[in-house]
């Protein structure tokens, strides 16, 4: 895998928030995010090449969830109903990110493709046995957003 710095993959996505939904985040440390809300929403999606497979794992805490769905949907947060809405609002929101990854990994031009995001319910099932190559994590007013890249390409 392309080697990706956290700090770009992070702007990248905070840019990404912005345009799509106008969710304001800024990127904070691992220490910083132990202190948010606990991520209890999880997706993940793919990125396979002729020589690269990546995984992509996305979490979110309810309260980051609720904004992201609202904000994108053009709803009031008391109008999310997270059990009917929230699971396709994290399958998009892995999707752009999935696609910021290929662009930042040359795109196309480097024979990647994007797969079909996924929730999981449990997601320590679906984790890779190795520590990921980048982790993110992104604070909304105090509500969490983490992913993490994992080069599973010899899996």
């Amino acid at each position: 895998m392309k080697a990706i710095e956290p700090h770009d993959i992070a702007r990248t996505v905070i840019l990404a928030l912005e345009r799509m939904a106008f969710v304001l985040t800024d990127e904070v440390s691992s220490e910083e995010a132990e202190s948010l809300p606990r991520t209890s929403h999880h997706a993940r999606i793919q990125i396979t090449g002729p020589n690269e497979r990546i995984l992509i794992r996305l979490s979110a805490c309810t309260g980051f969830l609720t904004e992201f769905t609202a904000s994108m949907l053009g709803l009031e947060h008391q109008d999310i109903d997270l059990g009917r809405l929230g699971d396709d609002a994290l399958k998009e929101l892995a999707s752009v990110i999935g696609g910021e990854v290929v662009l930042l990994l040359g795109g196309t031009e480097a024979g990647l493709r994007l797969g079909m995001p996924e929730t999981l319910v449990d997601p320590k099932s679906h984790k890779p046995d190795h520590a990921p190559e980048v982790t993110c994590h992104l604070d909304a007013g105090d509500q969490l957003l983490s992913f993490e890249l994992f080069d599973v390409s010899a899996l």
